[in-house]
């Protein structure tokens, strides 16, 4: 499993895919799931909201797509959603229009296909990139270990889930009114979710343990 973080600007992506090249081939590099940043648009008119905005191909795009050929990643979330469009992950000003990218990608080895249950885009507080979501499943809330069943089991609660969207959506809305920075958020949300999942796990274990 690997994360990255492709440079924005040409010259720069240039060197980090020369770098990567060297890299992989020294050290025989072979990935399941490979998620970032890339930078690059894969395809305009899928993955850009304004296609005829820069209409040439992303810089560097076509290296990329060998590298990945070559290391048998395929895209996440074009593999289970086809030619969806709309799923964009970031957002920029261009004149008086919101132009909205996909930029942020899940590559996954093609054996993960049958795994992945869905792919999403989600709005992040806390960066002007939303974030790509790949959910996959390898078992139940009946199957493989304790605390196997006990994420399958927060994973399906809806009712917390949406308990927790709200309560996060109240502390942010209080963190602007109190005029906190954006940098102090993402400590801030790290201990709220901590502090409700534990509470959450805490129970959710308590009724598995019951059960048993």
């Amino acid at each position: 499993m690997g994360s990255v973080y492709v440079p924005a600007v040409t010259r720069e992506r240039k060197t980090w895919l020369d770098n990567w090249i060297e890299w992989e081939e020294k050290e025989e590099l072979r990935l399941d799931i490979l998620g970032g940043d890339f930078n690059m648009i894969r395809d305009r008119k899928l993955d850009r909201s304004d296609e005829g905005i820069g209409v040439a191909a992303s810089p560097g795009m076509a290296r990329w797509l060998l590298i990945e050929k070559d290391m048998g990643l395929v895209d996440g979330v074009r593999l289970r959603r086809r030619e969806e469009s709309g799923l964009f992950t970031r957002w920029h000003k261009v004149g008086d229009n919101l132009v909205g990218s996909r930029i942020d990608w899940i590559m996954v080895g093609e054996q993960w296909g049958n795994v992945l249950d869905r792919v999403e885009v989600r709005w992040c507080p806390w960066s002007d990139h939303w974030g790509a979501e790949a959910v996959g499943s390898f078992g139940g809330s009946k199957s493989g270990g304790g605390c196997w069943r006990l994420n399958v089991s927060l994973l399906r609660r809806k009712t917390e889930r949406e308990r927790f969207v709200a309560v996060a959506q109240r502390e942010i809305r209080r963190w602007k009114a109190e005029g906190r920075p954006i940098r102090e958020w993402w400590g801030r949300f790290k201990s709220l979710t901590g502090a409700f999942w534990q509470d959450v796990g805490e129970v959710a274990g308590k009724e598995q343990k019951d059960k048993e």
